[in-house]
């Protein structure tokens, strides 16, 4: 009985949070040959995400927060 409630539990699980982090992307812009200019400002934006989520970009050692509009 226990492991039916578990398996249930962890299949319910592994259905939502796919479709959970599966629903932010990025432009391909955004990618591992990106070269960015020292010292100056960088605009990031995405798509897929509800209005009023908290968004963490991490560049490098540097983090900034913010909530989606």
């Amino acid at each position: 009985m226990l492991n039916r409630s578990l398996f249930s539990i962890a299949f319910l699980f592994l259905g939502i949070m796919p479709s959970v982090f599966a629903q932010l992307s990025m432009p391909e812009v955004f990618s591992d040959p990106m070269v960015l200019q020292r010292n100056e400002p960088v605009a990031i934006w995405g798509t897929g995400a509800d209005p009023g989520k908290a968004v963490t970009v991490e560049i490098g050692n540097k983090s900034e927060h913010t909530i989606t509009r």
